[in-house]
């Protein structure tokens, strides 16, 4: 407060400042390969408190494009012949704060396209589109097709003739 006082910052500049570093340290949170938090209990003191809203589908969303290596997200994803369906309704994206390229990667997905041509074909680079990938999967607007949901699906036999019998 005291750089308000002095004038060297106006208090929108030193709200936002603060809101830069909290985000920072949420971002961080999802590329911890492990870690400890620890609570205390007791009164908060208000007076020192800067509450910022953030929307949690949105929280993943950048917290996810935030992690600085794909490779641990994408490998949650499976192998690079993955295939992902979508599983949302279009009033599920609006609290994810998602640009038109990330929709427009969202869209392209549609239960035939391997993860390997997801992240190679689109206009942005692969690990972002991986992230992104991964961050869907997360907040279950993309689901890995079941292969075993697939297969109890209707029974494909290849039958041959032979002459007047059929083979199989």
């Amino acid at each position: 407060m005291l750089l308000i006082e002095r004038g060297l910052l106006a208090p929108e500049e030193v709200f936002e400042s603060i809101r830069k570093q909290i985000e920072a340290i949420v971002w961080s949170l999802f590329y911890w390969q492990d870690g400890e938090v620890t609570f205390g209990v007791g009164a908060l003191e208000e007076e020192e408190m800067v509450q910022i809203q953030l929307p949690i589908k949105r929280v993943i969303v950048q917290g996810i494009k935030s992690a600085p290596d794909a490779k641990p997200l994408v490998s949650r994803l499976g192998s690079k012949e993955t295939v992902l369906e979508p599983c949302y309704e279009v009033e599920d994206l609006v609290e994810t704060g998602i640009d038109k390229e990330a929709y427009e990667l969202l869209r392209r997905v549609n239960g035939s396209s391997t993860l390997y041509r997801l992240c190679g074909e689109g206009a942005l680079p692969p690990a972002e589109a991986a992230k992104l990938l991964y961050a869907f999967q997360v907040l279950k607007l993309v689901r890995r097709r079941d292969l075993e949901k697939s297969e109890s699906g209707p029974l494909k036999i290849k039958l041959g003739t032979s002459g007047d019998r059929m083979t199989q």
